[in-house]
């Protein structure tokens, strides 16, 4: 009889260090899903902002096609700006004699 109750004692001691091996998985086990959670929502934000990056990478690429657009179009405005100065200037001019015509200096 000693002898089983030996047996029993061991078995009951080996039952309780699985069981406890089993509480220490389950541990490990939702760790490991609560780091996995955590690594979803990284991947999630870090795809939200390769989306956003690429957006403003696209919107770049359509402003420097605009600038070029307009760099090949400032000689015009230039020479239309200069043409605008001599116009003004002349009519200021024609309106400055007239004036001293009207008041006699001329």
């Amino acid at each position: 009889m000693p002898e089983d109750e030996t047996n029993m004692s061991v078995i009951a001691y080996q039952l309780k260090s699985l069981h406890n091996d089993v509480v220490d998985m389950k541990t490990v086990l939702s760790n490991l899903t609560k780091a996995i959670t955590k690594l979803a929502l990284v991947e999630e934000r870090q795809s939200t902002l390769n989306m956003a990056q690429d957006r403003a990478f696209t919107a770049i690429a359509k402003m420097e096609t605009r600038l070029t657009q307009i760099e090949t179009k400032m000689p015009e405005y230039t020479r239309t700006g200069i043409w605008t100065d001599r116009v003004t200037w002349a009519i200021l001019g024609l309106f400055g004699m007239y004036i001293a015509k009207s008041i006699g200096l001329i």
